[in-house]
This record gives C-alpha cells, structure tokens and sequence, in this order.
C-alpha cells in the first residue's frame, strides 16, 4: 500500500526487517469469499503483523446457516471450528497434518466419525467422551453427558465426518499425498440442489506421505449429501 496520505504507515508496518525491509506497508487481508466467481463476501484488514487465523477467527461469526464454507488446513483451530460451527453453517475443512481424529464410528461409506475435543479437555474426562461417542450417546444433551460442557455450559466437543483419500504422485516425485477433510455433513437425504458453483480448496503446504489404518472413501466426490451455497476462506492477500 503507499506510503504516507491519510493512513500512517505505523498502523499497518513493514514486511522484513533492517536491508530486507519491504519498500511499502503491508496489511494482511483474510476474506470470506464466493467459490467460481471469487467474490469477496466479507472480509478483514489489520496490520501485517497480525495473523491469519486471528482474522479469520473474526469472521466466522458472520456465517448464516444455510452457507457451507471451505478452508485449507492452515484455518483449523478447535475454537476456529466451535465459532463456525455455533452459526449453523456447514463446514468442510482441510485437517492439519498432526491433527487427533480418533474413530467414533465408521460409516457405511468408507468415511468415519471423529471426536473434536477441546485441547484442555484431558485424561479421564477425554476417555469418558470417547467412550460416550462410541457408545452413541448424545453428546448435546447436557444431562445425558455433562462432560461435553464447560461450567458456563458451553461444548467442548463436536462430532465431525472425516474423508481421507490418497492422491498418487501429485507433484510428480513417485510420492503421493494423504487428503483428510472435515465435514459437518453427515448421511442425510438429498434435497434439491441450488445453482450454486462448487466448492475448492486452495493451497496450503505439502503434507509428507502418509499411512492410515482408518478407512478411505474411495469415491470422495459421492461422499456428500447436500448442496448449497459455497465460500471459501481465501488466504492471507496483502494490500
């Protein structure tokens, strides 16, 4: 952005330091935007300093519940996920490399169901609501499993779907490359679909190759069960 006219440049800083410092002030722009016409939605703008997830975590509030929203590995956070989450839309989200996702459930599709647990949920309490999953119970049900909340009432744990799949030799070095999503869409009945353009996720870096003992889909395409209208969150622009 230029240097100097209503704007101090003091407010949004430099990228680099010392000889390597950037010739003009940076801001870190994260938006939510339209997939296929990449239309910004919403958007937020701070100084360069100031992270990605921190801006992003700004806009999930902003979600309405018949909106589905993609993001790259890069966005999840387990407070990241409970925002989104509380606004009713659906999520679909790239899971980082060294994420937990123990198996609540297999599906009959190949996919499974995980347990997003708070950090600061551990030990016995931790056991206790995997085995409350497994066992079925439900887990928004306050009086059914009061471990599933804080003292001010509010969940420390989602169940989300997972889909992995295995993309062969993606960048051409013989390696291929573990895909591992997380939906809140799980097997329900297909409705009408809306003219909306599909989902994509972009970027992010690479993940090492990866085994898995959990089940793949095979078919990841054929995973999903409904359709409506599509963001995604687009990574850090700079003005």
């Amino acid at each position: 952005m230029p240097r100097g006219g209503a704007t101090p440049s003091s407010q949004f800083g430099y990228a680099g330091s010392g000889d390597n410092r950037s010739a003009f002030p940076k801001a870190r722009v994260v938006a939510i935007a339209e997939c296929g016409t990449r239309a910004f939605v919403a958007a937020e703008v701070d100084a360069y300093a100031v992270g990605e997830k921190t801006l992003a975590q700004r806009l999930y509030p902003r979600l309405r519940a018949e909106e589905l929203l993609t993001a790259d590995r890069g966005f999840y956070s387990w407070t990241a996920w409970d925002t989104a989450q509380a606004t009713g839309a659906a999520l679909l989200w790239r899971a980082p490399t060294q994420l937990d996702l123990p198996v609540v459930k297999i599906l009959a599709d190949g996919t499974y169901l995980t347990a997003l647990i708070k950090p600061t949920i551990r030990g016995n309490r931790r056991e206790r609501l995997l085995a409350a999953a497994r066992a079925g119970a439900d887990l928004q049900d306050i009086n059914t499993v009061p471990d599933a909340f804080d003292e001010r009432g509010l969940p420390v744990v989602h169940l989300a779907r997972v889909i992995e799949y295995d993309m062969p030799d993606r960048v051409g070095n013989g390696t291929g490359e573990l895909i591992v999503l997380l939906t809140t869409i799980g097997d329900r009945p297909t409705p009408e679909p809306m003219n909306w353009p599909p989902a994509t996720i972009s970027g992010g870096r690479k993940k090492p190759e990866t085994t898995s003992s959990r089940p793949t889909c095979a078919a990841p395409a054929g995973c999903f069960a409904r359709v409506c209208r599509t963001w995604s969150t687009r990574r850090s622009g700079r003005i």
